[in-house]
């Protein structure tokens, strides 16, 4: 994968998924080809955040922070759409499956090998 692509799809994936929001919230997060991404069932988001602990001000902050993170992101994708570098959305999340995929193979790999099953022991006595 050229380096520049994966560094955008790096960047619309940290913008998407690496928000403080998902520490007391997980908000659907859905594309339209016209107007980028956007948080189905806002207000559901804002309770939850304000449940969480949060101030309705502070809710309210966050939520925009957010919104402005996923028009970034929307920016982003929208360019690689137009500069013919991927064909739609969701060619950016499965690249992101596919990295995620080989980590997660890598590291239940090295799960394997750490495993220990106390249950042999009992066996011997």
């Amino acid at each position: 994968m050229d380096k520049n692509l994966k560094e955008k799809i790096d960047e619309v994936s940290s913008l998407v998924n690496d928000s403080e929001i998902y520490d007391y919230s997980t908000p659907e997060v859905v594309w339209d080809d016209e107007s980028g991404y956007s948080i189905e069932e806002e207000n559901s988001v804002l309770e939850d955040l304000v449940w969480g602990g949060m101030t309705e001000s502070e809710a309210k902050t966050i939520l925009k922070e957010y919104k402005e993170r996923l028009q970034k992101a929307s920016g982003i994708v929208k360019q690689l759409i137009e500069d013919g570098v991927i064909t739609s959305e969701d060619e950016i999340w499965d690249y992101v499956d596919e990295e995620g995929d080989e980590d997660y193979y890598e590291d239940e790999e090295d799960d394997e090998e750490d495993e220990y099953d106390e249950g042999d022991d009992d066996e011997d006595r």
